[in-house]
């Protein structure tokens, strides 16, 4: 796995909208406003060979050949069939990042709208296009002569709150977190946005895959295992190319953060039929189950969790240390959390002398003023507080 190039798709200093236009609704009109939006702070471009000086204010270029310098950071908006040729004209140039955003986004009822939606329609469906190759391959084609990365195509683009970066077409706003989002799935991505924003939940990082040309799930954990700023890693994966490099970015991340997965295509009825199944094996799913224990993540079963997670670590504080002090107001309720706290290998903390000495002081004579500690039923929210400082 490799990280060459990563940065410059998500920490570029320069970029180029290729397909950017005034024109409503458009793909790469929506791009270049989210970026514009953001408040990128960095050199932007487009290019489209019809229209004026400008494009909303950023300098247009007629063509890739045309650009002053290879930007850091590439992003394609245009129609599926221009795309192996853009990418060899931008390899020509010197770019080492191509970013290749894909959605409906585009298309409108024109002349040719209807040769948009079938040109779409086959790229998704993996389709030969017109000179009998997919577009996955066509592009790969036009990729090897030349040294860059592509991430996608059919992604939703990037957004790195903290660099106010946000070259995608999602149409919400992202602000800052410690938690990072990626998955191969544009729409799930969509959707965590929306959620997030609702509940003033921040990313580090969120971006989509799409059908992972060349970047894949493991080189962007390993990107994110070496990013200090993000404390969480939540991923999404229908289907991976290569499961050793997978466990090996995983179990490397697993070791300095915490990593939630979220897997899809589980059953038969949702994964490729024409998949051939491993004999013995009645659920294949065993397999990925038996995958994530040994690289210590937690895997989600649902949606509503994976968004709960998020939640979730966005508004906790991680433990400082393996010292746990348990406090109910009844007995009962301390014991089971005892036991919960063995059970999932916690150790119960031995409280000081003078810890002990001053919760006596506090409480009344019939609670239990050792680990756990029971502050009784009749405890007022003060008495709470005054223990919790005190522990």
């Amino acid at each position: 796995m490799t990280t060459r190039y990563m940065r410059r798709f998500f920490e570029p200093e320069s970029i180029a909208v290729i397909g950017a236009s005034e024109r409503n609704p458009s793909l790469g009109g929506t791009v270049l406003k989210n970026i514009l939006q953001a408040g990128f702070r960095g050199t932007l471009m487009a290019v489209n060979p019809h229209g004026g000086e400008g494009i909303l204010g950023v300098p247009r270029f007629a063509s890739v050949a045309a650009l002053p310098e290879p930007p850091d950071l590439a992003v394609v908006c245009t129609q599926p069939g221009t795309i192996p040729r853009l990418v060899d004209e931008l390899g020509k140039k010197g770019v080492r990042a191509v970013l290749i955003v894909m959605g409906g986004l585009s298309m409108e009822a024109s002349p040719g709208g209807l040769g948009q939606v079938v040109e779409l329609a086959r790229n998704l469906l993996g389709l030969p296009l017109e000179g009998g190759k997919t577009l996955k391959e066509a592009v790969w084609e036009a990729a090897q002569p030349h040294d860059l990365r592509i991430m996608g195509p059919n992604c939703i683009g990037v957004v790195v709150p903290r660099h106010r970066l946000n070259a995608s077409y999602a149409h919400c706003h992202v602000p800052t977190g410690e938690v990072a989002y990626f998955g191969q799935s544009g729409m799930l991505g969509l959707a965590l946005m929306d959620y997030a924003a609702g509940r003033g939940i921040g990313f580090s990082h969120v971006t989509t895959l799409g059908d992972s040309l060349d970047i894949d799930i493991a080189d962007v954990i390993e990107y994110l295992e070496a990013d200090w700023q993000t404390r969480a890693i939540v991923v999404h994966v229908e289907n991976l190319t290569s499961g050793r490099r997978f466990m090996s970015a995983l179990r490397a991340a697993a070791r300095s953060k915490l990593v939630f997965v979220l897997k899809s295509n589980r059953t038969r009825a949702s994964d490729d039929p024409l998949l051939p199944v491993a004999p013995g094996l009645a659920d294949p799913d065993q397999v990925y189950d038996a995958a994530f224990r040994r690289a210590g993540v937690l895997r989600v079963d649902r949606v509503d969790e994976l968004f709960q997670a998020v939640e979730t670590l966005t508004r906790m504080r991680r433990p400082r240390g393996e010292r746990i002090a348990v406090m109910a107001n009844g007995i009962g309720p301390a014991l089971l959390a005892c036991d919960q706290v063995a059970r999932h290998g916690g150790t119960l903390a031995e409280l000081k002398p003078d810890t002990v000495g001053a919760l006596m002081e506090h409480l009344p004579r019939y609670c239990k003023c050792s680990n756990p500690v029971d502050v009784s039923a009749d405890a007022t929210p003060e008495r709470f507080a005054r223990v919790l400082e005190m522990l």
